[in-house]
């Protein structure tokens, strides 16, 4: 491109991202792009928390009043812990020019370089095919929260599920329809909600006990489908007690971008 015709332009790091994310919050938050996963997640979240408000007073009355107090404190933990996973992502920045060699002492103890984001990855890092950028320590990407699950905010993940997984315990059985409620209707759509909510739930105490395994094994979701196990690994670092580590860019800082004059 010939520089007579192009003028330095600076912009924030997130509008020229080339990942396949969204920035939300002016760079604050990272997402995914919305899928069918997400949207039933939060369907199984909020309908049947939506329905457990409407007995949440015969609830008040019949049981201890504590009840619908955990249920409701279960439901910001569980929201907030879903949010802190798009505030602590765990991606690392792309290069534009970067040496492709990787030392033979940092590939033996595994550091790789990434074809796609042009930049030497640290160990236990991994490139997410969906959302296109390289994440620290990367677990897994999970449709279900809409976003790629690694070093910064693998604790958020586990305390979301086992959130959802206590909010279920609280708000399953409080969503029994009234005797006096003679809806026909109201009690089919209650019990069927209830029945998939609850089938939900078994399947995500399944799903918390797998992570379980993991956490005790000091292992990803990624090591351990793929095989690698330990021995492959640098270090005997934890996968939910370890450090979280710096967050390595700011997608609010100014970069130089060309920009074509007219």
């Amino acid at each position: 491109m010939d520089p007579a015709t192009t003028q330095p332009q600076w912009k924030p790091a997130y509008q020229v991202w080339p990942g396949n994310v969204i920035f939300c919050c002016r760079g604050r938050c990272i997402t995914a792009y919305p899928s069918g996963p997400a949207v039933c997640a939060w369907s199984f979240i909020l309908v049947p928390c939506g329905i457990y408000t409407i007995f949440a007073e015969r609830l008040w009355q019949e049981w201890f009043p504590v009840v619908p107090i955990a249920a409701a404190l279960m439901f910001f933990v569980t929201t907030m812990s879903l949010c802190c996973l798009t505030w602590a992502p765990s991606a690392l920045a792309n290069a534009s020019v970067q040496l492709a060699a990787v030392a033979e002492g940092l590939r033996q103890v595994g550091y790789k370089w990434c074809r796609t984001c042009q930049i030497v990855r640290p160990p236990r890092s991994s490139h997410c095919p969906d959302c296109d950028h390289c994440v620290m320590r990367y677990d897994h990407h999970c449709p279900f929260v809409n976003n790629c699950i690694g070093q910064r905010n693998y604790i958020f993940f586990v305390g979301f599920v086992s959130s959802v997984v206590c909010l279920a315990i609280v708000v399953l059985p409080g969503m029994e329809p009234n005797s006096d409620v003679v809806n026909t209707a109201l009690m089919i759509a209650v019990i069927s909600v209830a029945s998939l909510a609850g089938l939900a739930f078994l399947s995500l105490i399944v799903f918390l006990g797998y992570h379980t395994f993991l956490i005790a094994s000091g292992m990803t979701t990624k090591e351990h489908l793929g095989k690698s196990g330990r021995a492959a690994q640098i270090d005997e670092e934890p996968t939910l007690c370890a450090a979280r580590g710096p967050r390595l860019f700011n997608p609010r800082a100014l970069i130089q971008v060309e920009h074509e004059l007219p």
